[in-house]
């Protein structure tokens, strides 16, 4: 079975590549996951890097049964930083649905892979020279907000927005706006829910009009 398994990574196909790996959990039960695994770690590698970016984003889809299968620290070992990865993608769909995974493999493999990896890589855009790649934590955060524990939200997500209502481009002071939203309920600390109604205030009266009316709603 494990011969088959690579002949058919191996195929020239994309889509049969895919094939194998929507079926991954139905593999692993056959052959096992750690021989699965070994084999499909290449074939993810080629499937990310594809010209098609509907390849990329179908690839970026099946993260999370992979995460169920393998677990934290196999799924981090084997695909976690190719995985975040994506975040850099050229098209905004595959950042799209990676971001959307993100709250799924939080859910799936828990508070530590996602302090230790998740929420790193997703600062790591802070500075970047390109709004739109600025624009991930944002949409990432929005997307987490309610599978966070209350310390990530109060010591790293929280300061981060904050921090990205300074930005120079409307369109990140917007989606600051709209991630303090977010996040605004789900906060117990007083000084910290004071730091949101204050950056909130200043958004409504930003130069952006479209910035002041989604911060005045």
């Amino acid at each position: 079975m494990v011969p088959l398994v690579g002949n058919l990574i191996r195929n020239s196909s994309a889509e049969i590549r895919l094939a194998l790996l929507k079926n991954f959990e139905e593999l692993r039960k056959v052959v096992g996951s750690d021989e699965v695994a070994e084999h499909l770690a290449e074939t993810i590698r080629q499937l990310v890097a594809d010209k098609r970016w509907r390849i990329r984003m179908n690839i970026v889809d099946y993260a999370p049964i992979m995460a169920r299968v393998l677990g934290p620290k196999a799924f981090q070992e084997q695909f976690g930083e190719l995985y975040l990865s994506c975040l850099n993608d050229s098209v905004f769909a595959v950042r799209e649905v990676t971001i959307k995974n993100i709250k799924e493999l939080v859910l799936i493999l828990g508070p530590e892979w996602t302090e230790k990896y998740a929420m790193p890589k997703l600062m790591s855009y802070q500075t970047h020279s390109n709004y739109l790649y600025r624009m991930n934590p944002l949409f990432a955060i929005s997307e987490l907000a309610s599978a966070l524990s209350q310390e990530v939200l109060e010591k790293t997500a929280v300061p981060f927005v904050l921090n990205q209502a300074a930005d120079k481009i409307p369109n990140i002071r917007l989606n600051v706006a709209k991630c303090l939203k977010a996040l605004a309920p789900l906060i117990k600390n007083g000084s910290l829910q004071g730091a949101i109604a204050k950056t909130m205030s200043q958004l409504a009266s930003d130069p952006d009009p479209e910035v002041r009316y989604y911060s005045s709603k």
